[in-house]
């Protein structure tokens, strides 16, 4: 439930503490690796997910999760121009959210992370594709930013005002 509600902060005390009481325990593993990446430490979040998808490779949520640090570790060498290492971690990504649809083919929302590595690449028309296999608030605002990042307003305010009619409280 603190992740739900974006309290990283006080997140990051409460899995570091499961961890420590339980370090076995997968739930408080992946609940810190999130947490490490939402705190910006992408790569001892890499670390956890490596870790945990050697260790449980059938559970699709670890390979999403993981898939998801390895699109921000390439989002940062993108921003840093180093072209190879970006393109590497999101051949990784997409290698990690298609082992997780394929084990868990009706969790359509990894298709919102896998839509989100295409838009980082300016893959725009696979990125769209991957946003319309599952239309929900979060692939209607990933939309809208696609559109923005374009300087196409007009479809960037028409898919935000969709995800905020669905969901007005975000």
């Amino acid at each position: 439930r603190l992740l739900h509600f974006d309290m990283f902060k006080k997140g990051y005390q409460v899995f570091k503490k499961a961890v420590s009481l339980n370090p076995a325990n997968v739930n408080a593993q992946n609940g810190w690796g999130i947490v490490l990446l939402e705190n910006d430490q992408l790569d001892k979040s890499m670390a956890v997910f490596d870790s945990l998808v050697r260790e449980k490779p059938e559970l699709p949520f670890l390979h999403n999760n993981h898939g998801i640090v390895q699109a921000y570790i390439g989002n940062r060498h993108d921003q840093k121009h180093q072209v190879n290492e970006a393109n590497a971690r999101y051949d990784g990504a997409f290698e990690d959210f298609k082992l997780a649809m394929a084990a868990a083919p009706a969790r359509k929302f990894y298709n919102v992370n896998q839509g989100n590595v295409y838009r980082y690449m300016e893959r725009y028309d696979d990125a769209k594709l991957s946003y319309h296999t599952y239309q929900d608030k979060s692939a209607l605002n990933n939309t809208a930013v696609m559109y923005a990042g374009q300087e196409r307003l007009k479809d960037a305010k028409y898919y935000l005002g969709i995800a905020i009619q669905i969901d007005s409280l975000h």
